[in-house]
């Protein structure tokens, strides 16, 4: 599907309501801090497999949701392959992390993104949304950020600035969206329809706090 940019005329009023959010800091926007890359796994790439690798794979699993947690699959396989040397996924490595996952994780799925949670978290009561910071590796893509961080960024950008709701363009909360997690605020189709689930989720965090 084509991406859409914003339209020329709403870009100016699109920055404006993202400096307005950014000038009223939210206690639930706080800096993404990713895990410490443990580089050892690159010493036995030979290991990445079903039959010696999988009890590695999955402490390292665990490892990572409890410093990154909530995390999106797409990043918690990145981060692993990251330690073990990799610099692609492949199909037999896809199926080696799967079956590496622990079953001990709790997991969310919206739209076919999984997102796993480290223990004591409820996904139901989380209002964080966190931003890229200093560190390069805290920057994530689209595909990395959980539903459920979109949908607290929602709500943090209905408090913080208003005006985007009520502009007439119903984009622009998207797109701010976008922005608020370092992304080019462009919307494919797909992109669209799952923020725009998000942004129906975030909706129901005021009436839960009624």
């Amino acid at each position: 599907a084509a991406d859409h940019a914003a339209p020329d005329g709403s870009a100016a009023a699109l920055r404006a309501a993202i400096d307005e959010a950014a000038a009223a800091p939210d206690e639930n926007v706080k800096p993404y801090v990713p895990a410490p890359c443990v580089s050892e796994y690159a010493k036995a790439q030979g290991n990445f497999n079903a039959t010696f690798g999988l009890p590695a794979i999955t402490e390292q699993m665990l490892r990572i949701v409890r410093a990154e947690g909530p995390v999106a699959e797409d990043l918690l396989f990145a981060r692993v392959l990251e330690e073990w040397g990799f610099k692609q996924i492949s199909d037999n490595r896809l199926k080696v992390l799967r079956k590496a996952v622990p079953k001990t994780l709790l997991s969310t799925v919206h739209l076919k993104r999984r997102t796993y949670w480290p223990a004591g978290a409820d996904p139901a009561e989380w209002r964080t949304c966190r931003v890229p910071g200093d560190d390069p590796r805290s920057r994530r893509t689209f595909a990395q950020i959980p539903f459920e961080e979109f949908a607290a960024a929602f709500d943090s950008l209905s408090r913080s600035a208003p005006g985007l709701f009520s502009s007439g363009d119903a984009d622009a909360p998207l797109r701010a969206a976008m922005e608020t997690f370092g992304l080019p605020p462009r919307l494919s189709a797909d992109a669209r329809q799952f923020l725009e689930a998000a942004l129906r989720a975030s909706k129901s965090f005021a009436k839960d706090q009624k």
